[in-house]
């Protein structure tokens, strides 16, 4: 028998008629051995072998997962209220649900998503690692377009997390496919949270050596980028045949560079902040219409460039990894 005295027994995930007894760190699950085989093929094989330990006439088997990790992974599993009111899309539980109440957006919290991700890649439960997905390419996604949307559409409730966070998160599950937008996001902090690294959630993360060179020098192309292509319809005369005013529209656009120029060290090209507004009122018709393609187009460049910029695959190879 194993003694428990140190033990912490996880109520909510401790069900009288369990049939098998899950401890990781000193926390406690009793939960159905069925269930869990059914849902991972991974623990159905773990779950074969024979148990030297038994706790309350149940086979008890250590796991080397974080405790936290493993409840929220467990909850997500057996706790059919959990899983509606935090994971989305979810197509099967231990009791019948309407299938169209998983699929209406829900939020959860960064924790939450990051241990079951973690845990549903490790243990191959493809539906909770695919719900997971489902939040985090919400905010770290790989179009342009749905970047520029992700504040609205984004399902991870609270602040948005350190991105050191999510790069160790996508490294742990293999998710590759949203590294340039990670990475991407964490050269738009500061040099010195680049190097030093950043304390989130009351943990300190630091970046690895290669990371750390990849951003710093991802960040000086960037801001280049910012400058030359990006603002270029700025810093140069009208070419647009179609004007009529040259003087008057390249008088307009040198107020523009004066009023939109962001700090020199600010790195943060995709954030589409140009004050259209004030500039339509300084340029011809034709101007404004060719600046904004200039813009567009020089923006959805760089996004087709960010692979590229922080050593990462294609975006063809990098979408087709997030499954």
């Amino acid at each position: 028998m194993q003694d428990d005295t140190e033990s912490q027994r996880i109520e909510d995930l401790w069900f009288d008629d369990g049939t098998l007894v899950l401890q990781a760190e000193s926390s406690q699950f009793r939960i159905y051995k069925s269930i869990l085989s059914i849902k991972s093929s991974v623990l159905r094989s773990i779950l074969s072998q024979p148990q030297k330990e038994t706790l309350e006439e149940c086979p008890l088997v250590h796991l080397d997962d974080p405790a936290q990790d493993l409840t929220y992974f467990l909850k997500a599993i057996f706790d059919t209220e959990y899983v509606c009111n935090r994971l989305p899309l979810l197509t099967s539980s231990l009791i019948p649900f309407d299938r169209s109440f998983y699929e209406k957006a829900t939020e959860t919290e960064f924790p939450i998503l990051a241990g079951v991700l973690r845990l549903s890649t490790k243990y191959n439960v493809k539906n909770l690692r695919q719900i997971s997905l489902t939040h985090l390419t919400n905010i770290y996604p790989t179009t342009l377009e749905a970047w520029e949307q992700r504040d609205a559409t984004r399902t991870i409730s609270g602040d948005e997390p350190s991105p050191l966070a999510v790069l160790q998160l996508a490294k742990d599950a293999n998710v590759q496919g949203i590294l340039p937008a990670v990475m991407y996001r964490l050269t738009t902090h500061s040099v010195e949270d680049i190097f030093d690294g950043m304390t989130w959630n009351g943990t300190h993360i630091d970046t690895n050596e290669t990371d750390r060179r990849t951003c710093l020098l991802a960040r000086q192309t960037l801001i280049t980028a910012k400058r030359r292509a990006i603002a270029a319809f700025l810093r140069s005369s009208s070419d647009v045949l179609s004007c009529t005013t040259r003087d008057p529209c390249n008088s307009g656009r040198l107020r523009a560079v004066f009023t939109n120029t962001d700090s020199a060290e600010e790195c943060d090209p995709l954030w589409d902040h140009f004050d259209w507004e004030t500039y339509a009122s300084d340029v011809c018709s034709a101007c404004l219409s060719a600046s904004k393609t200039s813009y567009k187009n020089a923006r959805t460049a760089l996004w087709a460039d960010l692979p590229g910029i922080f050593n990462l695959p294609t975006w063809v190879k990098l979408k087709a990894s997030i499954r």
